[in-house]
């Protein structure tokens, strides 16, 4: 699940509550739902659908279910249950009375920091471990038993993290990515061993391209990147499997609240 992790300013987290517009999941990031005459201001994001996507901005992360009745614990999503109804039958039985609503941590370019955890396509699926099968003495390139379905071709600024070995807690960009090895644009500062473990990711500290699957709830790391949101990572954790973590700020781009401009302003 996404949650708030801080401010790069200072400021205390935005939270306001909202319709939905279909049924959404504490924890997950929400888009602008008025796209959708759904009769809500916010829906679950959708997975970017091109390069820069900028078609349905991200509002922000679901906090909390205001709703009693619609409140119940999904172990699919990992959170509350935020249940969308619109009958009148349904919102007289809501407590308080009327549609669900959802608290929304409102995410701010450049300034609210998101922290989720980073899975292989799948939630609770860890990042596929590299593991060094030629060695290389000059530590420019990380050569592997094609033991992973990750390709990051198309991506931009996808790094490779040392995990186990001399070079151990260093990553370097990606110049040349493939499914069975990884060129580097910076060599590791060792040579590389036989045995040695990495892993891959979409991005690294600094500009990077982000992708979320359709339940919008973790970082996608499964494959290349042709399209995407334009974030800005501020911290990245890989060095230990399944706990696989990164923060980072949504760029104007494929916010709600990018040039000065809220789309839920009406």
């Amino acid at each position: 699940m996404f949650e708030y992790a801080g401010s790069l300013v200072g400021t205390a987290p935005i939270v306001r509550p909202f319709l939905i517009s279909e049924t959404c999941y504490v924890g997950q990031l929400c888009s602008t739902g008025l796209t959708a005459h759904a009769g809500g201001a916010v829906q679950i994001a959708d997975a970017a659908g091109a390069a820069h996507e900028d078609a349905t901005p991200i509002v922000g992360i679901v906090a909390a279910v205001r709703n009693l009745e619609d409140a119940g614990y999904n172990s699919t999503y990992k959170g509350e249950t935020a249940t969308y109804d619109t009958a009148q039958a349904d919102l007289v039985a809501n407590d308080p009375i009327g549609p669900c609503e959802v608290d929304v941590i409102l995410c701010l370019p450049g300034i609210t920091l998101i922290r989720g955890p980073i899975w292989n396509a799948t939630d609770g699926t860890a990042i596929t471990e590299l593991t060094e099968t030629t060695g290389s003495a000059d530590g420019s390139t990380v050569t592997h038993a094609n033991d992973t379905a990750i390709d990051y071709a198309d991506s931009l600024n996808a790094i490779c993290y040392c995990r186990k070995g001399a070079n151990a807690g260093q990553y370097r960009y990606i110049s040349a990515p493939q499914t069975g090895s990884q060129t580097l644009h910076v060599c590791f500062s060792y040579d590389i061993a036989i045995g040695d473990v990495f892993v891959t990711a979409p991005f690294g500290p600094g500009p990077g391209c982000l992708q979320i699957p359709a339940g919008a709830n973790f970082i996608d790391a499964s494959g290349a990147l042709s399209a995407y949101f334009d974030i800005f990572c501020i911290d990245l954790d890989l060095s230990e499997k399944g706990k696989e973590r990164a923060v980072f700020t949504l760029c104007a781009s494929c916010s709600a609240f990018g040039g000065g401009i809220s789309y839920l302003a009406g």
